[in-house]
């Protein structure tokens, strides 16, 4: 049980860490841009990067290495 549940954190808490890092050294070479004109559309749009963001990136990035892991019958 408790095993399951150290997993269930590492799958997500492992994506999140290492796509914050993948998404800070982008922005370190291509920050944001400032919009130039003001309009309704970019009133509401944010000047940084969501959770989702990091989260969706690290899983790119990890989910070949948890297969891969899975493949080699580590996890089950």
């Amino acid at each position: 049980m408790i095993a399951l549940v150290a997993m269930a954190i590492v799958a997500v808490a492992l994506p999140a860490a290492v796509g914050f890092g993948v998404v800070s050294l982008y922005r370190r070479f291509r920050p944001i841009e400032k919009e130039e004109v003001v309009s309704l559309a970019t009133l509401g749009n944010n000047k940084q990067d969501g959770f989702f963001t990091f989260l969706v990136v690290g899983w790119v990035i990890c989910g070949p290495i948890f297969y891969w892991l899975y493949s080699l019958k580590l996890f089950g």
